[in-house]
């Protein structure tokens, strides 16, 4: 495991957190830009509508002239990954979801044929559509699959939708799958999903726990976890967890991070935490003259001058020690802080590609791709 995890304390803390820490990619590549996805309220917020956007479009002197509620495809973007023979990870599609309605089966074959003749990077792709994302490498790609450089992931942000879209990734045919607890809205237990079917998802145990009958008095039975499962599902290989982004952010409670965090080292699973959005942890604070303050309960409550017209005082007087307090007023390293440690791992990059193994010129892939 590749990690960059380390605890930090006082003067230690102090000078690490001003450093730049590192980026989960290297490259965010861009052959579609916009999503009209509407999968929940968290659709509302989406960074990708937003500050994200914004950021994207002054970075680029507004070369794209795209809207973040329509789907663009941009052709010139297309065999970009070729380019660079450096072996990097590669975040698809950061502002779209490549497995969204408004996506043709066209483009995203275009797109898998770049992955295929770019073996040297890995790319990471997460969607929340699962569903539709295994149905699509089940019957409609055109490139031989899975590819071993390719990774695909889901994003949750509480308990329903990580019942919800796990069993679809897990069901999904690829080598590598990976989740994003982003924008964490609640707390998530990762141990067990109880299917419709009744039977049980147990994620890091990559298993199905099959159902046998329910008693005369009303309890269900499972099959023994150490026999033989109903089904084998793959690994889970890296966790990203970060927390909501923008003007209308509502930062997770450390606490539902800490088992995430925890539950992922119990299982080897490489954890990247991104921070808390906009806010961070504090040790001391500034109850008279931090106007950023917020208290976030295990519930997922939120109180405090940032979040509503309640005052400080009478959150902390309603929620005691079960509330945590973060602030807006912290820099961006601080706030990737959980407990006053970094969690920045990744799974090691496979043994880097020769040129020789390197199959296609852009020039010879750019032709295929507009025959």
């Amino acid at each position: 495991m590749d990690s960059l995890s380390r605890t930090m304390r006082g003067e230690e803390a102090r000078k690490a957190v001003e450093k730049p820490l590192p980026r989960p990619f290297r490259f965010k590549w861009h052959p579609i830009i916009g999503c009209r996805m509407k999968t929940g309220p968290v659709c509302n917020d989406c960074i990708a509508r937003k500050e994200s956007w914004e950021e994207f479009q002054n970075s680029t002197s507004g070369f794209w002239a795209a809207k973040p509620n329509e789907v663009t495809v941009h052709e010139l973007q297309l065999t970009e990954p070729i380019r660079y023979r450096e072996p990097m990870d590669i975040e698809v599609a950061p502002l779209s979801d490549l497995f969204q309605p408004d996506v043709s089966d066209e483009v995203r074959h275009k797109i898998f044929t770049v992955i295929k003749n770019a073996p040297q990077h890995r790319f990471f792709i997460q969607t929340k559509n699962p569903a539709f994302m295994k149905h699509y490498f089940k019957t409609r790609v055109a490139v031989e699959w899975p590819l071993p450089n390719v990774w695909v992931g889901t994003s949750v942000e509480d308990q329903a939708s990580f019942n919800a879209r796990v069993p679809n990734l897990l069901g999904t045919n690829a080598h590598n799958h990976f989740l994003v607890f982003e924008p964490l809205l609640g707390p998530i237990n990762l141990e067990m999903i109880q299917l419709d079917t009744f039977d049980r998802l147990w994620p890091f145990k990559q298993m199905v726990q099959a159902y046998e009958s329910m008693d005369d008095e009303g309890q269900r039975h499972w099959a023994p976890l150490h026999g033989e499962p109903l089904m084998r599902t793959p690994a889970i290989k890296w966790i990203y967890v970060g927390g909501m982004r923008g003007g209308n952010a509502r930062p997770p409670h450390p606490d539902w991070v800490q088992r995430i965090v925890s539950q992922a080292a119990e299982n080897l699973v490489p954890v990247w935490f991104a921070g808390f959005g906009e806010y961070s942890q504090l040790e001391k604070p500034d109850l008279e003259n931090d106007e950023t303050l917020v208290y976030v309960n295990k519930r997922g409550e939120y109180r405090g001058r940032g979040v509503g017209s309640i005052t400080n005082l009478l959150a902390q007087t309603l929620d005691g020690e079960t509330s945590a307090i973060l602030s807006r007023k912290t820099s961006p390293a601080r706030r990737m802080l959980l407990n006053g440690k970094h969690y920045l791992e990744k799974p090691p990059m496979p043994v880097k590609f020769s040129n020789t193994q390197i199959k296609d010129s852009v020039e010879a892939l750019a032709l295929r791709l507009k025959a």
